[in-house]
């Protein structure tokens, strides 16, 4: 890995900043950070960015994923319990999946039939919610039923799971 590490003056619409441009070249590719901590190693900053991936991808997902920055809400309780409401069943969702979601063959399955998909080895936040939006769809229409389902069902199943997934 290469790295470079460059102090520069950051101009903004109010004033000028000091800050740190850090690049890192690797196999896999290129990573430029910029930051306004002057005193930290480049190797520091790099492992903690890595650190905060995993916790900007939840932001993203609730934000993006659940609606958690599109509600309207005006009432300041409301707005206060909006985004951890959405960060809850953020975490529910991918404690669901883990527990009683998680299917290998699933993401073969889906690597073999989209082909945007050939290297992924890990479902996304999105992979999760859609199965579990079919759990529930199926439990609603069969309502806890071992018996065969009728037609009309299983063709209600597949457009909900269909609509789940578009």
């Amino acid at each position: 890995m290469s790295l470079a590490d460059i102090t520069c003056l950051w101009y903004g619409c109010l004033d000028t900043r000091t800050v740190r441009v850090i690049l890192a070249r690797h196999d896999a590719g290129v990573l430029a950070l910029v930051t306004t901590d002057l005193a930290a190693g480049a190797a520091a900053l790099i492992t903690r960015y890595a650190g905060r991936w995993s916790i900007e991808q939840a932001f993203a997902d609730a934000r993006n994923v659940l609606g958690a920055g599109e509600a309207r809400n005006r009432a300041r309780r409301a707005v206060e319990r909006t985004v951890p409401f959405a960060l809850l069943v953020h975490t529910l969702v991918i404690t669901w999946y883990a527990r009683h979601g998680h299917n290998p063959a699933r993401i073969t399955a889906r690597r073999h039939a989209q082909p945007w998909y050939r290297a992924k080895t890990e479902p996304a936040f999105e992979d999760m919610l859609t199965q579990l939006r079919r759990v529930l769809i199926a439990a609603r229409i069969s309502k806890g039923s071992a018996a065969r389902p009728t037609p009309e069902q299983t063709m209600a199943v597949l457009a909900a799971w269909h609509a789940a997934t578009a």
